[in-house]
């Protein structure tokens, strides 16, 4: 037992050993070599310029201000050509980790300029950094104060925010953003209540940036939210004062966004930068129009379960911005350059629910759709396009009211449409400036049908 216990104390003080000496390495190693990996990083990211300033030290930890600036390519919006600012660290060196604490130098940089223009208080920040052996990573946090500024006739109030971080590279990491709240009242009073009201509650979007020969770009983006909710006086949006003699001075719309999420990807580029980009979202939309009228709330309309998947592309997204923040009327070659030929979409899954039957009230479709684009008009050329659709019977009933009963059953008679108990189901093609329905033509009618 004795032996046990002089082995384990000699062990216990090895490693005691170890960690005082790591603790004094990685300082040392923080003192010699900060400045060449802040080089090296500026050096992966075109125009941005990186540098430090140690402040004071003890053996466990340093203090220092760290200065950073980055040339904004196409920075009209923001009305500067660079962004820059200064934080204040300390960085504590613990046995197989150190640990990070910075803040951002009040009136440091060209934020508070920023913010100015565009009508925003001065906004600060703070965070911290974990670099672990354990982990072999680095994971960290920024934290952002609340924020109430004032937009178009109201005010909006977003709550704390945060943007958590992780990489294993210096040549991509995950990067999260979460916004906990966002509140935004109209300041005009329509029948006692706010000309609009829009409230979101937490917002995550999170992103892969990746930097590949001095250049950064994001392949893939998902965004969601809790939920999304907005109303507003019918008046107010089409443009009634709150004073004007009305029939119904208390009409409202409103519409909800709940559990949203959308997935945005990218395929990697080819020799003409061109992509394409994929989309998922999910997520219930109700709306009413009107919700309030005659002072008395209205039910929603809603879509559940609704479901989109599709892909589009080739196209040089990038080449397409610069074009669009311009004149792109005028470079409609250019634009033509920037789209492959034919251009490409493909419908994998659009899919929702309306009302609580889903069978009787869901609407299916997929297919593709392909165009050619002539060069100096942009005018479509032979378009092709080829569609399965299946709608519930409850559904199309409820969308064509009796109104186009006539023509649906002509369609069936001639199994343009094909009937079942749930739902009515067929195939559209367009082909060679032909329209078909389940290899029929529909044929000249006073109005159109519901399918």
């Amino acid at each position: 037992m004795k032996r046990f216990i002089r082995w384990l104390a000699i062990v216990l003080i090895a490693f005691l050993v170890l960690c005082v000496a790591g603790m004094f390495a990685a300082g040392y190693i923080v003192d010699r070599k900060t400045d060449a990996m802040l080089g090296k990083l500026s050096s992966k990211v075109a125009g941005l310029q990186l540098r430090n300033r140690f402040t004071s030290s003890t053996p466990t930890a340093r203090n220092g201000r760290f200065f950073w600036n980055y040339e904004v390519q196409g920075g009209e919006l923001l009305g500067v050509d660079h962004l820059s600012g200064e934080v204040d660290y300390t960085i504590t060196f613990g046995a197989l980790q150190a640990d990070i604490e910075f803040k951002r130098v009040p009136g440091s940089g060209n934020f508070d300029e920023i913010c100015a223009r565009l009508g925003l208080p001065p906004v600060n920040y703070r965070g911290k950094v974990v670099a672990s052996l354990r982990s072999l990573g680095v994971h960290g946090e920024i934290e952002g104060d609340p924020l109430e500024l004032k937009v178009q006739d109201g005010r909006c109030e977003i709550g704390p925010s945060k943007v958590e971080f992780s990489t294993k590279t210096m040549k991509k990491a995950d990067v999260l953003l979460k916004v906990s709240s966002v509140n935004c009242r109209g300041e005009a009073v329509y029948a006692t209540r706010p000309s609009y009201l829009v409230s979101l509650e937490d917002l995550q979007v999170s992103a892969r940036p990746v930097i590949d020969r001095h250049k950064a770009s994001i392949d893939a983006l998902s965004v969601a939210l809790k939920s999304l909710t907005a109303e507003a006086s019918t008046l107010y949006l089409i443009g009634f004062a709150p004073g004007d003699e009305v029939r119904d001075p208390t009409l409202r719309d409103a519409f909800k966004f709940l559990n949203l999420k959308l997935d945005l990807s990218q395929s990697p580029v080819d020799e003409r930068q061109r992509s394409a980009v994929t989309v998922r979202s999910q997520g219930d939309f109700h709306f009413a129009v009107p919700r309030l009228k005659e002072g008395q709330f209205q039910d929603f309309y809603e879509i559940n379960h609704a479901k989109l998947d599709f892909n589009f592309g080739r196209a040089d997204f990038k080449g397409l911005l610069k074009l669009l923040s311009h004149d792109a009327l005028e470079h409609k070659e250019q634009l033509a350059d920037c789209l492959s030929d034919p251009l490409d979409f493909k419908l994998n899954q659009l899919y929702l629910e309306s009302g609580p039957s889903p069978k009787d009230k869901a609407l299916e479709l997929q297919g593709i759709m392909s165009a050619s684009l002539e060069r100096e008009t942009l005018r479509p050329q032979r378009l092709e396009a080829s569609f399965d659709i299946k709608a519930g019977r409850l559904l199309v009933q409820s969308l064509i009211e009796g109104h186009y009963q006539a023509q649906l059953d002509d369609l069936i008679h001639r199994k343009a449409v094909l009937e079942s108990e749930h739902d009515y189901s067929t195939k559209l093609v367009f082909k060679d400036g032909e329209l078909t329905l389940n290899g029929v033509v529909p044929g000249a009618l006073e109005e159109e049908p519901a399918l």
